[in-house]
């Protein structure tokens, strides 16, 4: 796959990005590094490295010039050292986590069922909903077992200044995430822009009006890139998405958890009314005893088989499901909107979202998010120049005993 070159970001951008990674590098370094240690140890994990075998020599160059996602070099970047670079990595290559298929990807495998999409309109307040929203619908769309349509690049709240005109201040998810090289990891995960999108099927006549089936629908004008367009001429793309996608109103992801089987793909209504009735007497279950559920100081194991446990853990005051049914499994083309006027927003973290069966697709799951939704090289590379920078200054107020400079307070 031909790499990308991603943009310099300017100085004003980058300080703001810069603002929100500050405290997450600190947490990174001091707290979730050993965090993820104990959790290497009780799962086996391997061991984060920085060599690959390489079969063709002459890949080699191009091998060491690409981004990798288990692994960090900030040398291109400006720094920091190697040394500082690794303390920030927090994620680790394990390869059995590349061949992992879930239910619909091993049963779209077996059955040869041709690729489906999933189309998310992205949330519009600042960056940390966006990338929580985003985290959600990527983990969403993988346990459906869809390709993953990237909306345009557009502004995004807090991020948008453009003096002088020679900013950018317009941002795809490709600007963050190494979404490339995620591909490269999994052969079943795929990402295409919404211009492929609209070129491959809205402009070739596979979209048609939901309201009248063998009505063809070609997009807005017959446009087909929708990068930097205005929220109101942005409007017309989403108008015509969800014209032409299957849509399910009944998902309200704020009150709700989507929930995945071990086994089945068939969820008729029969087997959604067992769910539901399963989900409605641990969340009853709850309310009547609720002093007696101390999760923080009596969880339950990792690999606990027991639905009731889980469940009791991720509902919290919900009882609703969000079912991958029947009818949306059939579906070609799903969207997802936005709209926090109808609670429609993925505004939680996928952990709190997701319930599945299986909790080995659960532990993967998050796996995947810990180790590959990780920002990109350049982003971490600056938040290091960051905690470099302010351990250079710690030393100076205490040299004798803070020679590495790892204790400091600062204000933002």
């Amino acid at each position: 796959m031909t790499s990308r070159v991603r943009p310099l970001y300017s100085i004003k951008v980058m300080e703001k990005i810069l603002v929100l990674l500050c405290i997450c590098a600190f947490l990174t370094i001091n707290v979730q590094h050993n965090i993820l240690e104990v959790y290497k140890e009780t799962n086996s994990l391997q061991s984060k490295s920085n060599d690959t075998d390489i079969t063709n020599k002459n890949d080699v160059d191009d091998y060491y010039n690409k981004p990798h996602l288990h692994s960090l070099k900030c040398e291109k970047y400006g720094g920091p050292s190697n040394d500082l670079a690794s303390e920030m990595v927090y994620w680790y290559k394990i390869p059995s986590d590349e061949t992992f298929l879930n239910p619909f990807q091993r049963k779209n495998m077996e059955e040869g069922i041709e690729e489906k999409f999933l189309i998310f309109e992205p949330d519009a307040a600042g960056w940390n909903n966006i990338r929580m929203s985003l985290e959600t619908i990527i983990t969403l769309a993988i346990s459906m077992g869809r390709t993953i349509v990237l909306p345009p690049e557009k502004r995004i709240y807090l991020l948008w200044e453009n003096k002088g005109g020679q900013q950018k201040h317009q941002f795809t998810f490709r600007d963050f995430f190494h979404l490339e090289e995620v591909e490269d990891e999994h052969p079943h995960l795929k990402f295409i822009s919404m211009e492929e999108y609209l070129i491959k099927f809205g402009m070739t006549g596979q979209l048609k009006s939901k309201t009248a089936p063998f009505h063809v629908k070609y997009p807005p004008q017959n446009r087909t890139n929708w990068d930097g367009s205005d929220p109101q001429v942005m409007n017309q793309l989403w108008a015509y998405i969800q014209e032409t996608s299957y849509m399910d109103e009944s998902w309200k992801p704020m009150d709700s958890i989507s929930y995945f089987p071990q086994y089945d793909t068939d969820l008729g209504p029969e087997r959604r009314a067992q769910i539901q009735d399963n989900v409605t007497k641990v969340a009853e279950d709850i309310s009547h005893n609720r002093g007696e559920y101390q999760l923080l100081s009596k969880p339950f194991p990792v690999g606990s088989t027991s639905n009731y446990l889980r469940l009791r853990e991720r509902l919290a005051n919900r009882n609703q499901v969000c079912f991958y049914d029947n009818e949306m499994q059939k579906a070609k083309f799903v969207h997802f909107k936005h709209d926090w006027k109808t609670g429609d927003r993925f505004l939680l973290p996928y952990y709190t979202f997701h319930y599945f069966e299986d909790w080995q697709q659960d532990i993967w799951t998050k796996r995947f998010v810990r180790d590959h939704l990780r920002y990109n090289d350049e982003l971490m590379c600056a938040a290091a120049r960051v905690v470099d920078a302010i351990r250079t200054k710690a030393k100076t107020y205490d040299p004798d005993n803070n020679k590495d400079g790892r204790f400091h307070t600062c204000k933002l």
